[in-house]
């Protein structure tokens, strides 16, 4: 059974990105932190379009429902 857990990458990624623009916008190079923040929106949108799961046999995590088997009869019942 394979096991998962979330994956902060993207988040990551945006939090740099928008840190990033707060240090353009202190030095007024307003058009640089205007294509941080277009970027971060961008990073933040692909996130949100996925499921951000990745297998990670060596950690506490999550099985996914699919990946359980259910047994042979109608009477079982996941606990």
């Amino acid at each position: 059974m394979k096991i998962y857990t979330h994956d902060y990458t993207l988040p990551s990624q945006v939090a740099s990105q928008l840190y990033f623009a707060q240090q353009q916008l202190r030095q007024d190079n307003n058009q640089t932190a205007l294509a941080a923040i277009a970027c971060a929106r961008e990073l933040l949108d692909s996130y949100l379009a996925q499921d951000n799961m990745v297998e990670d046999d060596d950690a506490e995590g999550w099985v996914k429902l699919t990946d359980l088997s259910m047994g042979d009869g109608e009477d079982q019942e996941l606990i």
